[in-house]
């Protein structure tokens, strides 16, 4: 008979003792930011209200307006660094002890359940990095294009951007040297290095960002923009490098 798999009780000082299920890795989010007034306290509140209990950790650029005063206000533990969102970010991660590291935008808005979701993706030793799906806070045909553009590259090419929610475990972060100090494309070059880790995770429940940017410059100019950065860097252009 194959042997029973049924949680068994042990016995130790007249009380039943259950063996403790595994805790999750302890997580960090890393938030960027330069003049966010407004967007950190609404992060604030979401982030409380889908991912409660983790070390949030605000990296403000030297913002002119009330961003800092904003995120500690809200709670959220905020140290100075310089200008630059990969050099924001590495002070992020240094100033940081969590297992597993999310890099995200002030603007962006990460799915429910965050925590449990980057633990149960990076629990698979086949994976070195991951995201969540790009969809904006704008249901425009443009911006609905934007997203179909956005599925088609995490599908074929698997490279998320920034405004995806970046995650990966500490040791993994360390092993690339985190982000290179380039004043652009510095999401798009920690996923290409992490594929010589392991594969690029990209789920299916949304981060939800804000399409402001797309309203202040224009659906098209925007596009094209990002298209343009986007090639320049596969072709080898390193900006600021």
């Amino acid at each position: 008979m194959a042997p029973r798999i049924a949680r068994r009780a042990r016995r130790g000082g007249g009380r039943r003792v259950y063996p403790r299920r595994p805790m999750a890795p302890s997580l960090s989010i890393v938030v960027p930011a330069l003049d966010e007034a407004g967007e950190i306290g609404r992060l604030a509140r979401h982030l409380a209200a889908v991912t409660p209990d983790v070390d949030v950790l605000v990296v403000d650029g030297g913002s002119s307006d009330d961003t800092v005063d904003e995120a500690r206000a809200a709670g959220l533990r905020v140290v100075v660094s310089s200008r630059g969102r990969a050099v924001q970010m590495n002070a992020g991660a240094a100033a940081t002890s969590g297992e597993h590291l999310l890099f995200l935008h002030a603007d962006t808005r990460p799915p429910p359940s965050t925590r449990e979701l980057i633990a149960r993706t990076l629990a698979d030793s086949s994976v070195a990095l991951g995201a969540f799906r790009y969809q904006v806070d704008d249901r425009t045909p443009g911006m609905r294009f934007i997203e179909w553009g956005c599925d088609l590259r995490n599908r074929w090419l698997r490279t998320p951007y920034g405004d995806q929610g970046l995650f990966l475990r500490r040791v993994d972060f360390e092993r690339l040297g985190g982000f290179a100090e380039m004043p652009i494309l510095e999401d798009l070059d920690l996923v290409q290095r992490a594929k010589a880790l392991g594969r690029v995770a990209v789920l299916d429940p949304p981060a939800v960002t804000s399409a402001r940017k797309y309203r202040e410059r224009g659906v098209l100019r925007t596009w094209v923009r990002h298209a343009a950065l986007a090639a320049g860097y596969q072709l080898g252009w390193r900006p600021g490098l």
